[in-house]
């Protein structure tokens, strides 16, 4: 048991869940806002990407270009990413940072071409 956020893409496919990310969490979700299941469009990524950078930055971190080819799907995307990293939230807050960075970069471009993708959690 734990918690569970899972993100869809506009048409209900799969795109990628995490286990136990509470700090993507309070990325994805407002304190005073408990609702389960919302939508993300391109200016909401954008958004998180903006808080993502600057939280970035304070731990000294520079956002790099994305080095994953234009066509990729978002599977080879996830292939970027270290062995488990979407299962338990690694210890390492400052390096799952530039882990977010590259998933919702790639989220804003599924969100724009299908002007949104859902998430949704459960603890």
């Amino acid at each position: 048991m734990g918690l569970d956020i899972d993100i869809f893409a506009a048409n209900g496919e799969p795109l990628v869940s995490f286990h136990n990310h509470h700090r993507l969490l309070r990325y994805l979700v407002s304190p005073t806002d408990d609702t389960p299941d919302f939508f993300l469009d391109a200016y909401d990524i954008k958004d998180l990407l903006d808080e993502i950078e600057g939280e970035m930055k304070r731990a000294g971190l520079t956002p790099a270009p994305v080095d994953i080819p234009a066509k990729a799907s978002f599977d080879d995307v996830l292939e970027t990413l270290p062995r488990d990293f979407c299962g338990d939230e690694p210890e390492d807050g400052k390096a799952a940072l530039a882990h977010y960075w590259t998933l919702f970069t790639h989220l804003q471009v599924i969100a724009k071409e299908n002007d949104y993708v859902r998430c949704g959690w459960s603890a």
